[in-house]
C-alpha cells in the first residue's frame, strides 16, 4: 500500500491479521492447540501466536445455562 503525506510517499508493508477464540473443555485443548498449530504453521513471520487460559464461568444468556451446558 502507498500512502502519501504532504506530498511525501511511502510505501507500508503489513500484514493481514486475524483474531480466533475458541472455548474448549480442557480435555480437548490439547488436541485442539496442536491441530491450529499445524494448520496455521507456514514458518514465516507472522504466523501469529496461541494464547490458553482458564475459563471461570459461561453463561447463555437465552436459557441462563451456565458451566460446560452453556457452550
Amino acid at each position: 500500500m502507498v500512502n502519501q503525506v504532504r506530498c511525501i510517499s511511502h510505501t507500508v508493508n503489513l500484514l493481514g491479521k486475524t483474531k480466533v477464540e475458541v472455548v474448549v473443555k480442557d480435555g480437548d485443548a490439547e488436541r485442539i492447540v496442536k491441530a491450529i498449530r499445524d494448520v496455521a504453521l507456514t514458518g514465516q513471520a507472522g504466523d501469529g501466536n496461541i494464547f490458553v487460559h482458564d475459563m471461570v464461568d459461561a453463561i447463555r444468556i437465552r436459557t441462563s445455562e451456565s458451566g460446560v451446558a452453556a457452550i
